[in-house]
């Protein structure tokens, strides 16, 4: 028998689009499994659906404090091995659990796994119809090329429900951080991968990835769909404010994986590592750009410069300075290679030898060009 299963939905005013997750749902759970659903604040719009799942769902209501304060709650009830947070507005494939699950029951060494999905919409723009996939599937990373935590840190491919976590994972690493009201499942992610070894689930997707209008956010941050690209933008610049100083540099080399597993967090606590290099310098300004950070990326770009300027550029340096604002255009700014504020120290790497004037010449001609190549991230990346 495989483990067990707490699927945590947090909802607020989204009645009509969790009780088509729950019915969904309730075809495949286990009687061993849970279903969890936190309503974050106006608790009346649901009374029917209390009274109709009362035998298939745990109940926990709650003032409106945001998801991330909401999958708390959840996770602090949750008793099943394994941890599936779910959006209220996304449906679960048919066999999703048992595929999941089974996953890790056959591989006890990650901490967690991640899954594909497909995005889908209802019919004709109506939440009352079905939700209907329209051939879109996410994107997985090539792990045995760049592993998985990098393409991570450039743009996340494991949003949404895309995380499965064994409840020990989630434990270790803590509760979800409340000060975020988008992001909130890129961040938990991070911080997972930083702390454990994972893997991608073979197979297809599992659940179908909602796109509909209606509002997002919590009461303190209500804001359209038009708005939830410069949303996650705005919240992902606040996560990598912090994080991109402190995550070691160890975590922007680009292992060569034996076995094509997805180990990691190994190498990143391996002391032989070097812990600076010229790619990996030049990997954390990609990442700093990705997120529209723009001096701090300039200022890695100038460490390549000054702590290695007799080393010529590599061909995989290159390739990444000359891709790098690509990354950004997720957002759909394309305002890292347009912001004055950054091409302009750029033009001060000129300074720095014939490596800075490589880079910067570089750096300044993808800029214009809007290189796409040898990207990761494309529009079926979500948060």
């Amino acid at each position: 028998m495989r483990g067990t299963v707490s699927v945590i939905i947090p909802t607020f005013k989204r009645p009509d689009f969790l009780e088509k997750c729950l019915v969904a749902f309730s075809s495949q759970l286990s009687p061993q499994d849970e279903l969890i659903v936190v309503i974050d604040g106006d608790a009346e719009r649901y009374a029917r659906l209390l009274q109709r799942f009362e035998h298939d769902a745990k109940f926990i209501i709650r003032e409106n404090g945001g998801k991330a304060a909401a999958a708390n709650d959840g996770l602090k009830a949750a008793e099943g091995e394994y941890i599936w947070l779910f959006d209220d507005d996304d449906l679960p494939l048919p066999g999703a659990l048992e595929r999941l699950a089974t996953f890790m029951d056959n591989h006890p060494e990650f901490g967690f796994c991640v899954t594909q999905f497909e995005y889908a919409r209802y019919e004709g723009g109506d939440i009352h119809t079905a939700l209907v996939p329209n051939g879109r599937v996410s994107k997985f990373p090539d792990k045995a090329g760049r592993g998985l935590l990098l393409p991570l840190l450039e743009a996340n491919y494991i949003g949404g429900a895309a995380l499965f976590l064994r409840r020990r994972t989630q434990e270790s690493v803590g509760p979800y951080n409340t000060s975020l009201i988008r992001s909130q499942d890129y961040e938990m992610a991070i911080r997972c991968a930083l702390e454990e070894d994972f893997d991608l689930v073979p197979g297809g997707p599992t659940f179908l990835y909602a796109q509909h209008s209606l509002k997002r956010g919590s009461r303190k941050d209500r804001f359209t769909a038009r708005l939830q690209r410069l949303k996650w933008l705005e919240y992902d610049r606040r996560i990598y404010r912090e994080l991109i100083d402190r995550l070691p540099m160890s975590a922007f080399l680009e292992h060569k994986l034996e076995r094509g597993l997805a180990v990691r967090s190994a190498d990143i606590r391996d002391s032989t590592q070097p812990q600076v290099s010229p790619l990996a310098l030049v990997n954390k300004a990609r990442v700093a750009g990705s997120k529209l950070l723009s001096w701090t990326s300039y200022r890695y770009l100038r460490r390549r410069c000054t702590e290695f300027p007799d080393t010529e550029l590599s061909q995989k340096e290159i390739v990444r300075l000359g891709t790098m604002f690509a990354l950004g255009d997720w957002y759909q700014l394309r305002a890292l290679g347009a912001r004055f504020a950054f091409l302009l120290p750029v033009l001060g790497l000129l300074r720095y030898g014939k490596v800075g004037r490589q880079m910067s010449a570089i750096v300044l001609l993808a800029s214009l060009r809007g290189e796409h190549k040898d990207t990761f991230e494309d529009n079926t990346l979500t948060h």
